[in-house]
């Protein structure tokens, strides 16, 4: 089966990564993959005719991959897919949530596939009508372990975290500024910043929220404040995190706002990194800590990247990565609100330093469910099947 998968060059991006991981494992899974880079927001590449012939002339089926449905819906190219003789499969990585990508996902190919990250994801896109796609859940995944990984005593940094941080006001007056004083939104935005749950997604929040409301909210509504109230999530959540890690050093990579977080913490500040030297830096860390609340239900990529290398994890609460804390210890949870992740930390770093967790039993484990091979595996297997199904149809 051949497989066009198209790549986003995206300097600093861990997109283009992504992409080029999935081409990776795809070919490990038997496909015949050629990657066609593209850069977003520009024409469509000279290449792209010719590749897609290439994709056109397979005997045993075809589809064409990409990240956040952003070429696969591409007017142009679009146009192309639906001249191919008994048409092309598609199968796009949706990396965020799917309200970021709207307009996309309204003009989807009709039946194909598309992976969201979080289990609750695939409601998410029924109440807001993307019901061409063929919306799927499929988490986050990393690479394949590679062939040197440091021991604890060989890693310089203790406790590492990506991502900026931004100064936040009170959920009230961060409401009206982005909502322009619409009284209705600003609401809607903080009965329900004061009603999350670890458990459940801003989305879910904000829809619940909603629905009990007597005057009710339209769809457009509900997606508008659960993207902003993701945003702010997040930025508070690190903000109250980091805070709480008092004589703890972290190093940071990404650009946090002076004066945000609480006195007597210890920053290491890295700067800005491209996202492959970020992998280069989780590498040498012991723990990663991956502060991403929006995901409760899934796991956010710089997870599995980070226990590719074989650094531990600890993260915001996921009812996906359950197995994961249970069976190997190298992910651990903390709870934002109930402060213990200063203990979290130090228990962590405690057992990796006295051989009580087993690197060794987690990379297998790793190995076995967190790969994307693992995840794109599925995938692959039914549009074998779909291609077979279209053979039968031609010559029965």
């Amino acid at each position: 089966m051949r497989v066009l998968n198209c790549v986003p060059v995206v300097e600093n991006g861990s997109v283009t990564v992504m992409a080029q991981d999935i081409g990776a494992a795809l070919r490990a899974l038997g496909a015949d993959v050629r990657d066609l880079e593209y850069w977003p927001n520009r024409s469509v590449p000279e290449s792209f005719p010719g590749k897609l012939a290439w994709l056109e002339a397979s005997k045993d089926g075809a589809f064409v991959t990409d990240i956040n449905a952003a070429f696969i819906t591409t007017k142009a190219v679009a146009k192309r897919f639906e001249s191919v003789e008994d048409g092309a499969g598609c199968f796009s990585f949706v990396t965020d949530t799917p309200l970021n990508f709207h307009s996309r996902l309204q003009v989807y190919p009709p039946g194909e596939i598309v992976g969201v990250v979080d289990s609750s994801f695939p409601a998410l896109t029924g109440f807001m009508n993307y019901d061409r796609a063929d919306i799927r859940f499929c988490p986050h995944a990393g690479p394949s372990v590679p062939s040197r990984i440091l021991d604890t005593k060989s890693r310089d940094i203790d406790l590492i975290f990506i991502g900026n941080i931004s100064k936040v006001t009170a959920p009230g007056d961060y409401a009206n500024e982005v909502f322009e004083n619409n009284r209705l939104l600003t609401q809607l935005f903080v009965t329900s910043f004061e009603a999350l749950e670890p458990a459940n997604t801003p989305f879910q929040t904000t829809l619940a929220t909603a629905r009990r409301h007597p005057r009710g909210y339209r769809r457009k509504d509900v997606a508008q404040v659960a993207v902003f109230l993701e945003s702010y999530l997040s930025n508070v959540a690190r903000i109250q995190t980091l805070s709480k890690l008092r004589d703890i050093e972290i190093s940071v990579v990404g650009n946090i706002d002076d004066e945000v977080l609480a006195g007597g913490v210890r920053i290491r500040k890295l700067g800005f990194h491209p996202f492959k030297a970020c992998l280069d830096l989780v590498a040498r860390s012991k723990v990663l800590l991956n502060i991403v609340p929006s995901f409760p239900n899934g796991g956010h990529e710089r997870i599995f990247y980070a226990l590719s290398r074989g650094t531990a994890v600890l993260t915001t609460r996921s009812t996906f990565l359950e197995a994961d804390r249970s069976m190997h210890g190298f992910v651990e949870f903390f709870d934002v609100s109930s402060g213990n992740v200063r203990e979290r930390v130090l228990g962590l770093q405690e057992k990796l330093e006295n051989g009580s967790i087993d690197r060794v039993q987690m990379l297998r484990h790793y190995e076995r469910h967190h790969t994307w091979s693992r995840r794109l595996l599925p995938v692959l297997e039914e549009m074998r099947s779909r291609f077979g199904e279209k053979r039968t149809r031609r010559h029965g």
